[in-house]
């Protein structure tokens, strides 16, 4: 998780359409799960199948799998759909719902997201160029560029003008200078996680497991609708990385499972650093505090009912009522606490 080395991605050669097949196949079997040939037999409806064809369905179940839309079955050489709601509601997707479901994937892929940063600086063979450099895709950048934009035309990401591969209009480039600006940009998923992307970077970012990543862009997303839960998200998501940190410094956390206390069990090994920085210098509650402990200060509001000490200074029941803009600020304190403790373990540098 913390260390260096970077992820391979294949980007198989295969349409999103045939994708979709290999899922339809894989939904209509009566045990969920299905061989190649099967889903071969099934696309090209025939009960025999040559090998061409067999390899050709091959490279869309691989690319599935490279996009967790599928995953490896009970039985070995046979594949599943991961969503196991999916599984059972597939067949009665319409054309527009199998797009929204391929485009949650999508934008989900490093090598997806990279190309679409880059495509936004220049030609899309250029930037199908520095996403394969960058991420060690073994594919000509052509290749590579007729592929990713081949996914994201049929995902309503991308649209071709003659020879030149386009972003739709709505989705332009997340790199807001001010926290004001961050309401306005972040009403789309896609646009949230190059955003998440783009602060952590890419090591850090890869250093999260798929499930943290979608917690912290859902608090992004939804910090105006629902401050609170944005605020539990980005807390868990921040306690479960302090967690995985410890685990692998092999720090014995004893009985520690909140934010202060796994933080000190971190600093008494030296696996973080005694402060990251003092943030947000204008809000009293982190002048002079551990970082970790004002970021616990908040979620402790979220998850208390009513203060009982305000209750007997005023005489009134009262409640902590949290603000879209204190989520958002505690969220992006989480990323960027999460971007130093990568840079801190992983590099030896105090970053924040």
């Amino acid at each position: 998780m913390m260390g260096e080395g970077k992820q391979k991605f294949r980007v198989p050669r295969a349409a999103a359409e045939r994708m979709m097949k290999v899922i339809e196949c894989i939904s209509e079997c009566p045990e969920g799960e299905a061989t190649i040939e099967k889903i071969t037999k099934y696309v090209h409806a025939t009960p025999k199948v040559s090998d061409a064809l067999v390899a050709q369905m091959r490279q869309a179940v691989v690319a599935a799998l490279e996009l967790e839309l599928v995953g490896e079955g009970s039985i070995q050489w046979t594949y599943r759909i991961a969503d196991t709601s999916v599984a059972k509601q597939f067949p009665y997707y319409d054309e527009g719902t199998k797009r929204n479901y391929f485009r949650s994937a999508l934008q989900r892929y490093p090598p997806f997201l990279k190309f679409l940063h880059f495509l936004r600086q220049g030609d899309g063979v250029t930037a199908a160029a520095r996403t394969a450099i960058l991420l060690g895709i073994d594919k000509k950048p052509e290749l590579l560029h007729t592929i990713l934009r081949g996914w994201g035309i049929y995902a309503g990401i991308l649209r071709k003008k003659g020879q030149e591969t386009l972003v739709v209009e709505k989705l332009e480039e997340v790199k807001p200078a001010r926290v004001v600006d961050i309401s306005q940009a972040l009403d789309d998923e896609i646009k949230a996680r190059e955003y998440l992307m783009w602060v952590l970077g890419d090591d850090p970012y890869e250093s999260l497991s798929q499930e943290e990543a979608d917690d912290l862009v859902t608090a992004l997303v939804n910090y105006e609708d629902d401050p609170g839960d944005s605020i539990f998200r980005a807390g868990r998501v921040l306690e479960d990385y302090l967690k995985t940190v410890a685990r692998e410094r092999k720090v014995d956390l004893g009985k520690a499972t909140q934010l202060r206390g796994i933080a000190e069990k971190l600093r008494a090994q030296g696996v973080i650093a005694s402060k990251h920085v003092n943030i947000l210098r204008g809000l009293e509650v982190f002048i002079h505090q551990d970082v970790m402990n004002g970021l616990a200060a908040y979620r402790h509001m979220r998850g208390h009912g009513k203060d009982s000490k305000e209750t007997k200074a005023t005489g009134l029941e009262q409640r902590w009522s949290l603000s879209p803009e204190i989520a958002l600020t505690h969220v992006l304190q989480c990323i960027l606490t999460i971007k130093s403790l990568w840079y801190y373990a992983a590099k030896g540098k105090l970053v924040y």
